[in-house]
């Protein structure tokens, strides 16, 4: 989807390494991808926090930016379940750690 996929940072004091949160599980997974990429001439690592858990399996990983899940998406029996709790269920697997800054 268009605009920013980071929704939230907080970096270190020492700034040696931050977190990142992204609006989707997939964006966290494709951020794995820059595992190595040089920044200033230093190359970053990019990977899970220790904190991690993965997505469930029933779907509700695929929440997407903008405030809507893709027809079906829903779980059963979360129905009418607001958007803010679905987004927290998925916090930990939407995280992403940088280190080496």
């Amino acid at each position: 989807s268009t605009g920013c996929c980071v929704s939230d940072v907080w970096i270190s004091s020492e700034k040696h390494f931050a977190f990142i949160e992204v609006r989707t599980v997939t964006e966290a997974n494709n951020a794995m991808t820059l595992d190595g990429i040089t920044f200033y001439g230093t190359p970053l690592r990019v990977n899970r926090p220790h904190d991690y858990v993965p997505p469930a399996p029933d779907g509700l990983a695929q929440i997407v930016g903008g405030g809507m899940l893709p027809a079906g998406m829903v779980p059963a029996g979360m129905a009418g379940t607001n958007l803010g709790t679905l987004m927290a269920s998925t916090k930990k697997a939407r995280r992403v750690h940088i280190g080496n800054l």
